[in-house]
């Protein structure tokens, strides 16, 4: 074989094996992307059935219990945290099918990495969803105080990373936007 013959070949090979690789990595941040979807789905889904279970409590609440007013409270803070829970886990969704679209394997990395920040939002803010209602339960069975306490702390813990989540998203975004608006 002649020397140019052998040079084409050398970069068919190249090519080829450069395609395999940048798909391979497509894939790989495309199954990272979906595990964590799918652990945000499944931590959605018990955050609806606390939703389910913590509004049937609600009905055994003494109207005139002092927790009356931090429930309220509780329950439009979780109203929130749920829509911004499925939110998120949307806005994952819509990251992660992109993957595998996008026209360079950097471009894919960014969209990989927003669908897990995306989801972590979702899995957090889902936890929230799950600690106040379990808040919620351990008033309406008439929980002790220091049981109610450790709830709380449940529930502030979850919020805390819940913010951590957030921001850890809000950052990701400034990052990816900065690094894309330059070029």
């Amino acid at each position: 074989m002649r020397r140019e013959g052998w040079i084409a070949l050398l970069v068919a090979v190249a090519v080829v094996a450069g395609t395999a690789r940048g798909e391979g990595s497509y894939s790989a941040m495309s199954d990272d992307a979906a595990q964590a979807i799918a652990s945000a789905e499944m931590v959605v889904e018990q955050a609806r059935r606390a939703m389910g279970e913590g509004k049937a409590c609600l009905d055994r609440l003494a109207p005139d219990s002092e927790r009356v007013g931090e429930i309220k409270s509780m329950i439009v803070a979780t109203s929130k945290e749920w829509d911004e829970a499925v939110l998120a886990l949307d806005g994952a969704k819509r990251g992660a099918t992109r993957v595998s679209s996008a026209a360079t394997e950097e471009l894919a990395n960014a969209y990989s990495v927003l669908a897990k920040a995306n989801a972590a939002i979702a899995r957090s803010g889902a936890n929230v969803v799950k600690a106040n209602m379990a808040f919620v339960e351990k008033v309406a069975a008439g929980a002790t105080e220091n049981s109610l306490d450790i709830a709380g702390m449940s529930v502030r813990d979850a919020l805390a990373a819940s913010k951590r989540a957030r921001e850890n998203y809000e950052r990701v975004k400034r990052i990816l936007f900065e690094e894309y608006k330059v070029k």
